[in-house]
């Protein structure tokens, strides 16, 4: 029964990106972190600047 005029290839890619291990997951624990230390007012700047140090 088709439901959906999607291709399958379509449909299963981001199923397929979700399963795949994060590299970037470090980075993002620590952002977050550093975001919810300082109260949300962590700008772009403050984490660029932290992250080149």
């Amino acid at each position: 029964m088709k439901i959906v005029d999607m291709l399958e290839t379509t449909y299963d890619y981001p199923i397929q990106q979700s399963k795949q291990k994060n590299p970037d997951k470090k980075w993002k624990e620590l952002i977050s972190s550093s975001f919810e230390k300082h109260e949300g007012r962590y700008g772009y700047h403050w984490i660029h600047t932290r992250r080149d140090t």
